[in-house]
C-alpha cells in the first residue's frame, strides 16, 4: 500500500484547483520544468504531495529564470486535493480548463488517480523534465484579516507536453499504471 492509498485521496469528485501561489514573488506567465515529485507523511501522519519546479521562462524579472517554486498539497485539505488534481492533469498533458480535456479528466477513477500519484513519486523519469505553464496574478482578498492580496496561480499544459503525449498515443501517467 502506497502513501496515498489510505490517505483519503478522492480526486474524482473534486473540482480542479487554482489555488494560492505562495512561492511566487511576482505576477506573470511562466514556463516551469518539473525537477522532482514527492509524497510523504508529516510528523502528524498527514499525507502530502509536492512538486518542485524550476522557472525556465518568465515574463517578470522579479521571478527570474532559474528560480525555483514548489507546489505543496496537504491531502486532508480540500484545496490540497484540488491543486493535486490540477497539477497531475496538467503533467499528463490534459488542460483542466478546456471542456474536452475536462471530460477525459472526469473519467479517471480514484484508484487511477492514486496510481498516477504513486507513479509520479516513485519514478522521477515519468514526469521529471516535464514542462508546464503557469499564470500568476494578484488576487484581492474580500474580507482581509491580515493580508489584502495573494498571488493566485493556474497551471496549464505546455505545448511540448501535449505534443509528446499525443505522439505517444497515451498520457505519460499511463506508463506503468495498472488499467
Amino acid at each position: 500500500m502506497g502513501i496515498f492509498s489510505g490517505a483519503g485521496l478522492k480526486l474524482s469528485n473534486v473540482a480542479v484547483g487554482g489555488g494560492k501561489a505562495l512561492d511566487f514573488k511576482a505576477e506573470g506567465d511562466f514556463v516551469l520544468e518539473i525537477t522532482e515529485v514527492k509524497g510523504g507523511k508529516t510528523r502528524k501522519n498527514d499525507a502530502y504531495f509536492e512538486v518542485m519546479h524550476k522557472v525556465t521562462e518568465s515574463t517578470n524579472p522579479e521571478q527570474p529564470v532559474g528560480s525555483t517554486v514548489n507546489l505543496f498539497c496537504m491531502i486532508k485539505e480540500d484545496l490540497g486535493q484540488k491543486n493535486m488534481k490540477e497539477i497531475l492533469s496538467v503533467m499528463s498533458g490534459l488542460n483542466p480548463y478546456v471542456a474536452q480535456d475536462v471530460d477525459k479528466i472526469n473519467t479517471i477513477t480514484d484508484d487511477q488517480w492514486i496510481q498516477i500519484a504513486e507513479l509520479a513519486c516513485a519514478d522521477q523519469k515519468t514526469f521529471g523534465g516535464t514542462k508546464v505553464c503557469c499564470s500568476v496574478s494578484l488576487v484581492e482578498i474580500k474580507n482581509p484579516k491580515k493580508r489584502t492580496h495573494y498571488y493566485g496561480r493556474r497551471y496549464t499544459p505546455h505545448p511540448d507536453t501535449v505534443a509528446a503525449t499525443n505522439a505517444a498515443g497515451e498520457k505519460p501517467a499511463a506508463k506503468g499504471a495498472k488499467k
